[in-house]
């Protein structure tokens, strides 16, 4: 027998399957933009708000966009001292002596210079690295709600691929105990040998429906995985 897709998926009923779908659709964007830590493991069902937050915590284009937003929040916080770099010092000496003689003077000179903005370039170059952490958190929101749309989609079709397994696997009892049923009755000649092997070619047919759907359920619970749900 074939199980859900994950532990989430399993207590999602074939008729509450639309309308938990249309509910967290409904929610997606106000859940996927409140930053919220990723859920501990636990042992009992997932939800799908918490299957959505594990699979964005595992998400590698999370780090990226955290990493360029925070990068132009410290070119930011940079641009608005009043030096566009850090200080450069120099040294030299001039020596008169002449070869061979203490006759002379070595002068030693040393310099500190620090690079000022132009007026109004530090304003721009704050004004810009504002712009792309702007950029940066919008891409970062829609790459997460990307991602939970891909949840949500895995989780539906898990949970109708689970619930149809299910009413499969009674079809087939129930189909396992008539092709008995039409054995017996071949054997003592009640039957056509027609009629039998129509039964068992239903039943065949059924459980390699069966088998079809499991390796299904089996590709989705390997994609929610995959993405950390």
């Amino acid at each position: 027998m074939v199980t859900g897709v994950s532990s989430f998926l399993l207590c999602v009923s074939e008729s509450k399957l639309y309308t938990a779908t249309a509910s967290a659709t409904t929610g997606l964007t106000a859940s996927v933009t409140a930053e919220a830590p990723a859920p501990a493991p636990a042992s009992g069902p997932v939800s799908l708000h918490d299957a959505i937050l594990a699979a964005w915590a595992a998400d590698p284009e999370q780090g990226a966009y955290m990493a360029d937003s925070t990068s132009a929040t410290r070119r930011a916080s940079a641009a608005r001292s009043w030096f566009s770099g850090g200080p450069t010092v120099t040294g030299q000496y001039y020596d008169d002596h002449f070869i061979g003689s203490k006759v002379g003077y070595t002068t030693y000179q040393g310099s500190i210079s620090v690079p000022f903005w132009l007026p109004g370039q530090g304003t721009a170059t704050e004004n810009a690295a504002k712009a792309d952490e702007k950029v940066a958190n919008w891409q970062m929101q829609v790459q997460r709600l990307a991602m939970a749309a891909r949840v949500v989609d895995l989780a539906g079709q898990g949970a109708v691929l689970s619930a149809r397994l299910n009413n499969l696997s009674a079809v087939s009892h129930v189909l396992e105990q008539t092709t008995q049923d039409v054995e017996h009755a071949w054997t003592a000649g009640e039957v056509s040998g027609a009629d039998h092997e129509a039964a068992v070619a239903e039943k065949a047919d059924v459980d390699g429906t069966l088998a079809d759907m499991g390796q299904q359920l089996e590709g989705v619970r390997a994609e929610l995985e995959a993405d950390g749900a």
